[in-house]
């Protein structure tokens, strides 16, 4: 059976590897990947990545 494709969208997501904004949402997301294909799509930052992978999944 295929997991169903589940879009995220969010105005805050944590922008690096120990950043300081709060990653409610990467956790929320993170867990959802075990039923979902899970994308989140986020603001734009000066300085990050344009599309990296995390814990198995992509962030754009």
């Amino acid at each position: 059976m295929s997991r169903g494709k589940l879009l995220v969208f969010a105005s805050t997501f944590p922008r690096w590897e120990n950043d300081t904004i709060p990653p409610f949402v990467y956790e929320l997301s993170r867990r959802l990947m075990k039923g979902f294909e899970v994308t989140v799509l986020t603001p734009s930052f000066p300085g990050a990545k344009g599309e990296e992978d995390m814990d198995g999944g992509f962030a754009r």
